[in-house]
């Protein structure tokens, strides 16, 4: 076969797969590189797409007998950029067309298995390290959730305790359970009883990852006042607690999530 049986299909083909391996490169460089005397092509600098130089420079390499050369942009151009099968298998119907040498036609080849082994290779480690993200990710989660699970078993009790006064928050009363018992500032049980009558303090919390803050002894909620408070000035109150999100009697929003501010 020779460059007579180049058709203009093929042309456009191999115009096509130099356009995909050419994006970022200069018109005239590409020129040098393959030994072109970019004077000779009046079309080079007009304004055209790449697609369109590629096609007029391949049809003038034909017209001018310039086999080698096309046998140059086949093997080192655009081999090296093809990725799929197909695409690879009609270059090598064009490589064949032109009549390549054997050397062209042995490093093509060659070209193609390497390709088909860095290609593997690439799949190999994408998918090693996808599953290594994936295992990691996991146990992340698990042990997340793991930590959620001890602290919800072992709940920490705390005292709220203010930075200006040392006092903490506590329920009225000695020590104060009912629904609707407001709060208030009072000396810190540290001991766990209260200092007036020694009963069991009022004055632990659990904060709960839902945004709850509950008392030890009562089991009820801070909330604030109304159904839901939302007033500058409404008091804060034990009630029971929403932890379905919404206000037992009236469905409304709960005003019993909190969020601790940094």
């Amino acid at each position: 076969m020779s460059l007579d049986d180049l058709k203009q299909s093929d042309i456009q083909k191999l115009a096509e797969l130099l356009s995909r391996s050419q994006q970022s490169r200069e018109r005239r460089a590409l020129c040098i590189e393959l030994q072109i005397d970019h004077r000779q092509l009046n079309f080079i600098e007009n304004h055209i797409s790449d697609w369109d130089f590629f096609l007029l420079l391949i049809s003038y390499l034909k017209e001018t007998g310039k086999k080698d050369t096309l046998c140059n942009i086949c093997s080192k151009q655009v081999l090296p950029d093809l990725l799929y099968e197909q695409n690879r298998d009609e270059l090598e119907d064009i490589i064949k067309i032109l009549g390549c040498g054997q050397s062209t036609t042995t490093t093509t080849k060659k070209s193609i298995r390497n390709l088909n082994k860095n290609n593997f290779l690439f799949m190999f480690i994408s998918t090693f390290f996808l599953i290594l993200l994936a295992s990691i990710l996991f146990l992340i989660s698990f042990y997340k959730s793991q930590h959620r699970f001890i602290k919800n078993d072992k709940p920490q009790h705390r005292f709220i305790e203010n930075d200006l006064s040392g006092k903490c928050i506590d329920v009225v009363g000695a020590p104060g359970r009912a629904i609707g018992t407001p709060l208030q500032l009072w000396d810190c049980e540290t001991s766990g009883r209260n200092l007036e009558n020694d009963s069991a303090t009022d004055q632990q919390w659990i904060f709960t990852e839902d945004g709850f803050i509950m008392n030890v002894l009562s089991g009820k909620c801070i909330d604030v006042a109304g159904a839901p408070g939302r007033a500058i000035g409404t008091p804060l109150q034990l009630w029971d607690c929403e932890t379905s999100g919404r206000n037992l009697e009236n469905g409304s929003l709960t005003d019993q999530r909190w969020t601790f501010i940094k």
